[in-house]
């Protein structure tokens, strides 16, 4: 039996699913009458395949239809990058100090 693979949400802290899907050098791509007309058949290709299917319109991307583990890992890396982000936001106010929303108020006319 494989091992499942695991990401750890660096913010909430739970294990992440990362999905050993098919290399998806390229997506495959159907018109958006296409879709319409078989959004079934898409959605098993994402579920079962793990492919992921962009939809496009007059020949442009407008969307993507991704499996959920795709999406999951995604959203952790997104959170560990905003957590990154907060984390030095707070070091530069704790080094530069903060202004009193009071004072911001006052000085926007609020």
């Amino acid at each position: 039996m494989a091992k499942k693979k695991a990401m750890r949400d660096k913010v909430t802290g739970r294990l992440v699913p990362v999905k050993a899907s098919p290399k998806h050098a390229a997506v495959a791509s159907v018109g958006a009458v296409e879709f319409r007309q078989g959004v079934s058949a898409v959605l098993s290709r994402v579920e079962y395949g793990g492919e992921r299917v962009a939809v496009t319109r007059h020949g442009k991307p407008v969307a993507v239809v991704v499996p959920l583990e795709d999406l999951e890992v995604l959203e952790a890396m997104e959170d560990a990058l905003d957590l990154k982000e907060a984390k030095k936001a707070l070091a530069e106010a704790r080094k530069r100090g903060t202004v009193p929303w009071e004072q911001v108020k006052k000085e926007l006319g609020l």
